[in-house]
């Protein structure tokens, strides 16, 4: 992803949702192996363990559902990789 597309869907303060499932680490180091030139570090409430079920449980797997909520909280570049700061909040009533 280019840094333009980076700031572009990751705008400080501005909602974001993933439109498809989000599987995630616990495990920052499993989570630093996988990842690429962005890596989202997330406050999530609604994240569900499965590592009981997972056929490689060392990676300590949380699922998020689709179009969660998050609000972008921090966006810097270390290096050659982009790190985003994603707080879960409160959907609006009015669906947006």
């Amino acid at each position: 992803m280019s840094d333009e597309e980076v700031m572009k869907r990751f705008n400080s303060g501005r909602p974001y949702r993933d439109e498809a499932f989000m599987s995630t680490s616990t495990d920052s180091v499993i989570a630093n192996s996988l990842t690429s030139s962005v890596t989202l570090h997330l406050q999530s409430t609604s994240a569900v363990n499965v590592s009981p079920f997972a056929m490689n449980a060392y990676e300590k797997e949380a699922i998020i559902p689709p179009q969660t909520p998050f609000e972008v909280v921090g966006l810097k570049k270390m290096h050659s990789t982009w790190h985003v700061d994603l707080k879960e909040v409160q959907d609006n009533a009015d669906g947006s």
